[in-house]
């Protein structure tokens, strides 16, 4: 249940204005004293932010301050770690490892240099992949990334094969599907260009 809206005269809006980048407990007490009243700091606080009467600290180091001698790091650091040692989670250039979407990724060079497995095949197969190239698994299996299962297409044709549900059609349509797919897509770039 709410309670009910506190009430302001005119001179203890002014008061609370004019001191309003006063510390804000120092300024409820000494308001409190001034008009008689007892009013929460709690309250006093979201008046101001309600006004917008702010206290004038923006939050952020000012040139020349002087930091308190305990503030120093308390985690790791440039020193933390001895040149030569690695982390207990590091693997070795070569390693291969499933996402959590389930494609299959190979660690290529330190420190932390990977490439999927399908693409890399296809790149070493045919070439560099070009901008919205895409790598389809014909079967559906992302565990088979033999180059006979990897098929090269735009990424307008993985959204219509998509949209009309590839991945569950049966392993013999989906050759079809994709050139279907292919020429849907190259007549709607042709009838946009016309």
């Amino acid at each position: 249940m709410k309670g009910r809206p506190i009430k302001y005269s005119a001179d203890e809006l002014a008061w609370i204005k004019a001191n309003c980048t006063m510390d804000r407990r120092e300024a409820v007490s000494i308001f409190n004293e001034r008009f008689g009243r007892d009013i929460a700091l709690v309250n006093f606080n979201s008046l101001c932010k309600r006004k917008g009467w702010l206290t004038g600290r923006t939050g952020r180091y000012e040139k020349g301050n002087v930091p308190h001698p305990n503030a120093r790091p308390k985690g790791p650091n440039s020193g933390s770690f001895k040149k030569g040692n690695r982390p207990h989670n590091a693997v070795e250039v070569g390693t291969k490892v499933k996402s959590t979407d389930g494609y299959w990724k190979v660690k290529v060079a330190e420190p932390d240099v990977w490439e999927w497995i399908h693409r890399r095949n296809w790149e070493q197969a045919n070439g560099p992949l070009s901008e919205g190239d895409v790598v389809l698994f014909i079967d559906g299996d992302m565990d088979n990334y033999e180059l006979d299962n990897l098929k090269l297409i735009d990424r307008a044709t993985l959204a219509r094969l998509n949209y009309q549900d590839f991945s569950s059609l049966p392993t013999e349509f989906r050759e079809s599907a994709i050139l279907i797919a292919q020429i849907e897509t190259l007549i709607h770039k042709n009838s946009e260009a016309a």
